[in-house]
């Protein structure tokens, strides 16, 4: 796939579509399109990862890789793998190639390059992570919250001191 189509395919999806002409170009040269086969591994959970990638065809399966290991997901053309990568933290699951897949690549080092060549398109990354981060800290309050009302069983005192503290 050359620039101008992988910027084409760029521009088709929902989070570049508000990106400026020339903040998109900059976006598409700054990013490598690989080619993986079936079986690649492109992010490894718990590492922290080296690129963001946007899945431009093929399939690719995240979560768990194994049956015992749980529910895995399949992602598809348009998907974005790797962003955590921007933040050095370690990656939440493991995301393999179902079958021949063709990514976009984008590296730490060309994200950063992006603040100066083209900051608009380095802010509207740095925003999807900012979201991403936001929903996973979400989930893991609520995953806590759970945890801690199946243990802890409220007591009269402390349930007039929650009412008092929310004014209820």
């Amino acid at each position: 796939m050359n620039t101008a189509d992988f910027r084409r395919f760029l521009r088709g999806l929902p989070e570049f579509e508000r990106l400026g002409e020339r903040s998109l170009d900059t976006l598409a040269a700054q990013m490598q399109v690989k080619d993986y086969p079936a079986g690649h591994l492109l992010v490894t959970q718990g590492q922290c990862g080296a690129a963001m990638q946007v899945v431009i065809s093929g399939r690719i399966e995240t979560g768990a890789l194994s049956p015992e290991d749980g529910e895995s997901h399949e992602l598809h053309q348009g998907s974005i793998v790797g962003l955590l990568s921007f933040a050095s933290v370690p990656e939440l699951a493991s995301c393999r190639c179902k079958e021949a897949v063709q990514v976009g690549v984008l590296s730490r080092e060309r994200f950063n390059a992006l603040f100066s060549l083209a900051p608009a398109a380095a802010r509207l990354i740095q925003y999807m992570l900012a979201v991403k981060l936001a929903r996973l800290l979400q989930e893991q309050n609520r995953t806590l919250r759970q945890a801690c009302r199946a243990k802890a069983k409220p007591t009269p005192k402390s349930e007039s001191i929650l009412k008092q503290w929310l004014g209820v």
